[in-house]
């Protein structure tokens, strides 16, 4: 059992990251005029489930890493949270109502 979740995690570490920060993502500023564009590439960032209960066992599994890799370990925490996905919802619901 231990054996299979280390395998989990290990398939789900790669994916559980975000090519930009929380902070960029909450600072983006939406640009209507180029809304299509936007929209595409907000929506690749999503997270599925898979990848979000992934990353909630790694950070349950790797408590460590808060003290060895924190910046790392707050992404995928943010990631296991769905903070990720509530951000970029926001941007799409902001270039649907203003766009």
């Amino acid at each position: 059992m231990l054996f299979g979740s280390c395998v989990i995690i290990a398939t789900h570490q790669a994916s559980a990251e975000m090519p930009m920060s929380d902070w960029d993502l909450d600072h983006f500023q939406p640009d209507c005029s180029r809304k299509a564009d936007q929209v595409k590439w907000l929506q690749s960032f999503r997270n599925t489930d898979v990848e979000r209960i992934g990353a909630r066992m790694e950070v349950m599994l790797t408590p460590w890493r808060w003290v060895t890799d924190p910046e790392k370990q707050k992404r995928v925490n943010l990631l296991g949270r769905g903070d990720y996905n509530w951000l970029i919802n926001q941007h799409l619901i902001t270039l649907r109502n203003n766009c």
